[in-house]
This record gives structure tokens, sequence and C-alpha cells, in this order.
């Protein structure tokens, strides 16, 4: 069975097993990171009421209709299309009765697990329709919003249109809320034009979601005819806090992606911040034309729209990212469902990103140690949004490849800056499963069950990140730290690596891996430092240091100083163009001025005159 499969009827289990719960299923919020408090994103100052009809469309089932207590008069309206499977309203409680206890109303409507998808948009469209009809007091049809999950996210704009085409329904208020979409059936390209302008969208997908391909939502967000300050796509992501997983699975909107085995549904900050919030502002906005809502649902970026909340401690949950243009992301092989399944009306309707050339994965492997020998890489990320990169520091497995003397227990610190953003002891205590399909995409070799080595999977904004890796347990050893990339996005890029470490002869020579890709060559500065780090207070540096260039069977290049180049000055001109700081003058520090075509390549680091020290291996992507 493929994880993808194997992922589906878990998430399918667990919406099962929440079912079962009937009427005891409660909601308790958890986690380090507390819910918002400003007017966006606090529950408001209504009661709820809930209030039941027989579904027309499916015998048996009722629509729920949420309602502030004490408003007087029909009141804006959500509509809200379920997951599949998820056809019981406690699923959704918490939105639902966020959302109501704004003044407004929220109608759930159900459907079954069997039929095709145009019958069950039928059987939803019939439950709206009925409650709108049973109480015109509560459902103001001039100010609406659709919002679904999964296949409700998919049906969401089909829905909508349907609404607007024959009801009338939005003429002065239209919301749009599609979370983490399936397929969209019903739905051609001309349609897209067919929104009335006022309409506001965002639509929202989950990092770690593997059940449905993150195009269907690009698809519909690129074709739909908008205003550009009327739509945004909001890329919400997964965290570690205080040891607190913040996984940003797909069933973030029902609020029960932890844990498997709880009847309780678990909402956490990724639900309160993203999903309730968000959908809040975008309705206030949509049907009162609010600035202060407009800039937290639509801001594009700003911080007041993408932040996630801290805690206690000062930590920030990971802010979401607005991308005014998505493009994909993860290869299709990762979802259950892909864009170019054969359930998609709309397959190869997208068109295919353009794979430019980039530095696709970097690997350094040297010996760590406490203090100065501690093993410390950089990598920078280029462009204008988030990358998805997995980061893996192996020591016991390193065994396996008759590597000696390997540090038995590493433990991976990314950080940004000086603050602390990622931290992993062992790798299979967070998510295992999702590093196990990275890493099997990225084609590394898979870490035993057991094993002590660690890894850590995030999005990175652009910018300088840095890793150390340490001894949980003390001592040292010779690690291998690597960085892949775990995306397809060329718009963002890894834009360079350094690695600061002890460096010695045999084991201990510093080795670092990397990985082109793409049809055109890419021009790179490497550098070998030594000498130049005592400016910077370093002690202990390698006096001469070395670098050797390979290929996957021989030597392309090899420099001892850098100064006794032929291409001294084109290297000069090339650390300013890349930002590197320079190197002393008649420093014996090396550096080599390559282009190298797509392919697997190795840096070794030694000492020239067979000696030890501190050395820093550099690799920059020259504009």
């Amino acid at each position: 069975m493929s994880f993808s499969q194997r992922s589906f009827r878990i998430v399918f289990a667990l919406t099962l097993s929440l079912l079962s719960a009937g009427s005891t299923l409660r909601a308790a919020y958890t986690g380090p990171v507390p819910p918002p408090t400003d007017v966006f994103g606090s529950r408001g100052p209504y009661v709820v009421e809930t209030r039941t009809l027989p579904s027309p469309s499916f015998p048996g089932r009722v629509v729920t209709v949420y309602s502030a207590r004490g408003v007087a008069g029909p009141r804006p309206t959500w509509f809200f299309s379920h997951g599949f499977g998820g056809s019981n309203a406690l699923l959704y409680d918490e939105l639902l009765r966020h959302w109501a206890s704004h003044g407004w109303t929220a109608v759930f409507s159900p459907y079954p697990v069997d039929g095709q998808s145009v019958e069950l948009y039928q059987i939803l469209f019939d439950g709206f329709v009925a409650a709108a009809n049973q109480y015109p007091n509560l459902i103001d049809t001039r100010k609406v919003g659709f919002a679904g999950h999964s296949f409700g996210g998919g049906a969401t704009p089909v829905l909508a249109l349907r609404a607007v085409r024959e009801r009338g329904w939005g003429s002065e208020g239209l919301a749009l809320f599609p979370l983490a979409p399936w397929y969209s059936h019903q739905l051609g390209n001309q349609d897209f034009a067919a929104f009335p302008a006022h309409t506001q969208l965002v639509m929202q997908v989950y990092e770690d979601d593997v059940l449905n391909d993150h195009r269907m939502a690009i698809d519909v967000y690129r074709r739909m005819i908008l205003p550009a300050a009327n739509k945004d796509y909001l890329v919400v992501h997964s965290d570690l806090i205080e040891d607190y997983p913040y996984r940003s699975g797909h069933s973030v909107p029902s609020g029960s992606e932890l844990p498997l085995g709880d009847r309780e549904v678990i909402y956490n900050g990724l639900d309160a911040w993203a999903v309730h919030r968000i959908g809040q502002a975008l309705a206030v906005s949509a049907w009162t034309g609010d600035p202060q809502a407009r800039a937290v649902a639509l801001g594009h970026g700003s911080e007041t729209q993408v932040q996630m909340g801290s805690a206690p401690s000062g930590r920030a949950l990971r802010p979401m990212t607005s991308i005014i243009d998505p493009v994909p992301v993860f290869p299709q092989s990762r979802y259950a469902f892909p864009f170019d399944g054969l359930l998609n009306p709309r397959r190869g309707e997208l068109a295919a990103p353009t794979r430019g050339t980039q530095l696709k994965n970097l690997s350094v492997r040297a010996y760590s140690g406490p203090g100065e020998s501690t093993l410390i890489v950089g990598a920078s990320v280029s462009g204008h949004r988030p990358k998805s990169l997995l980061w893996r520091a192996a020591g016991p497995s390193l065994a396996a490849f008759g590597v000696g003397g390997v540090m038995a227990d590493p433990m991976l610190t990314t950080y940004r800056g000086a603050a602390v953003d990622l931290i992993n002891d062992n790798w299979a205590d967070d998510d295992r499963e999702m590093l196990e399909v990275v890493s099997e995409e990225a084609g590394v070799f898979r870490f035993n069950q057991g094993s002590l080595d660690s890894a850590l999977l995030g999005s990175f904004a652009p910018g300088g990140w840095t890793a150390h890796v340490t001894a949980a347990s003390g001592g040292a050893g010779v690690a291998l730290l690597e960085i892949y990339a775990a995306d397809i996005d060329t718009t963002t890029r890894l834009g360079g690596l350094s690695a600061r470490g002890r460096v010695g002869a045999g084991g201990e020579v510093l080795i670092v891996g990397f990985v082109i890709e793409g049809t055109t060559p890419l021009r790179l500065l490497l550098r070998g430092v030594g000498p130049s780090l005592a400016a910077f207070g370093v002690g202990g540096t390698l006096v001469d240091p070395q670098l050797t260039l390979f290929n996957a069977s021989s030597v392309i290049a090899s420099n001892d100083s850098w100064q006794q180049s032929p291409d001294a000055a084109a290297i000069a001109a090339a650390g300013s163009a890349t930002g590197a700081f320079p190197l002393a003058g008649q420093s014996r520090d090396a550096a080599l001025l390559v282009t190298l075509p797509a392919g697997s390549y190795t840096l070794h680091l030694r000492g020239g005159d067979g000696g030890s020290g501190i050395g820093l291996a550099e690799i920059y992507v020259v504009p």
C-alpha cells in the first residue's frame, strides 16, 4: 500500500471514530499557543443556538443551522460543505459556533459517502436552499459566504456560482473560503468569469496535506477572474513548539488532526488562527467592506494577516504564507488524489512549472565536537516565498557505509539569526511517516526505525538559516548534515551553503556534497577558509586550507591558495557579488570559480600541509 493510500485510510478512520462518538463529542483547545484575542479571532459575544430540519435529499439526516441568540432579523450566513465522510456537524462544531457567535448564521448540510459528485452537490445545495426557505428570519441571502473542506472545498465555488445564478444570492456580499479542496466538478473555464466582481476569495491549503494535491486549489485560484485585491492564497505551515507538534495536515479545519486515538475533538492554534480568524475577517470584509477586516483576510502577506500567535515563552508559531501567483510545490506523486488523476474532470488544465537550474541537495560530512568543534552549517534561501526543506543529521546510520567514529546520538537545531527555530533529537519522535515520504521523494537513504539520527521538515523563509549538529548525550564524532529541497518550486531556491567544523586527516576531512538540477550550467564560487576566520575571533583555525572538487569519477579542479589562482580577480569580484566576506590579504585560504552542468559533486576541504584546525567550506551561487 502506498503512503498516500495509507494516509487516506488513516484520515477516513479518524472521521469514523469521531462519528462513532456521537453526542458525547466535545471540543478541547490544546497546545502552547493560545487562541487569538483580537476582534477577528476571539469568540463573539453571542450565545449560539442550533436548529435542525430534515435534509430534503438525504433521508434520515438533518441540516443543522447555527445562529446567534438575540440578533433581530435575517443576518449574513455561511453555507458550509463538509469533507468526505464528515457528515456529522460536530466535526466542524467549533468553526461553525465561532462564526455564529459573531451574530451570523451558519448552515451545515450533510451528504452521504456514496454517489457521483454531481449528485452529492445536489444534496448539499438542496439542504442550503431548504434552510434558507425555512428560516428566512435567520438567513439573509443577500450577504452570504460559501466555505468547504476537502470534497466540500472543491464543491464550494460550484455551489456558490449556482446560488448566484439560480437564486440571486450574494448580491450585497459574497465570500468564498475553500479549504484543502478536492476536485471541482461542473466547473468549466468559462464559469470562472461569471462570479460577481465583488466576490472575495481566500484559498487555503495545508503544507503537510498528502491527500489533496494543492494543484486543485491553484487551478481554481488562478482561473477565478476577480480583482487582484479581492483574492488571496494562503499556505498554513507545520511547526513544533515545546515538543507539541502543530501538523498542518489535511484535517486542520475540523480540528481533529491529533491524536488519532482520542475521542475528543482536538483543535489548536492552526485552527484558531488560520481558519477561524481568517474566515471571520473574510466575512466582515465581504459583507461590510471594513478595511481592517480586509487587511486580515486579504493582506497579501502582511504581518497582520499571516501571524499565527506565540507561546508564553515568546516562541512564535510559524506564520502563514500568502502567495499572489501560486505554483505547485510538491510532485503529484505525494498525493492520494493528484491533479491529473482520472477522477478530476479538470485534469491537464494546469500548466507544469518551469524548472530552472538550482542547487537541489546539499550535504556536509565532518567531525563534530563541543565548543569551536561543533559542526555548524548555514544555508540561504533566495526568492520571495518560503522553501520546503528537509534537514537530516546522520550519525549511527553512517556505520552501515563503513564510516568509523560516528556520532552516536546527533541532535539537530536550526536557527534564524540567533534565535532557535526547530529542534530534533530522534527523527522518529516527530512526524515519522511524513519524513519517510519526503526522504523517499528526495532519493536519500532511509534511517533505521529505531535509530538515533535526527531530521526536521519545515518551510524556511527567504534569508539565511543555520543548523548545529551536537551530541545529545555529550561527546563527539563524525556526522552527516543533509539539506534537501523538498519541493519543486524553483521560484525560491537554495542560494548557497557554508559549513564550519574541525578539519583533520582521514575520516575528519570536511566533505561537502551538492546536486545541480536543471538544463543550463550553474556558476558557483567555492571557498575553503581558515586563516581569514581569525578576524571573527575563531581560534585554532586551519593554517593551509586546500580545496578539491570531484564529480562522480574524477577531480575537476583544486586550489591551495586563491591569490595564486589565475582567476583571483574574478574570485574577488564573485565574492563581492554574492555578499561573501572578503578574504584576508595574502591569506592562504582557498577558492575556486567554476561553471558546472547538472550532476552530483563533492568538495573536500583538508589541510594542504597535513595539519588540522577549524575550517569553513562555502558554496555560493554567483548571480
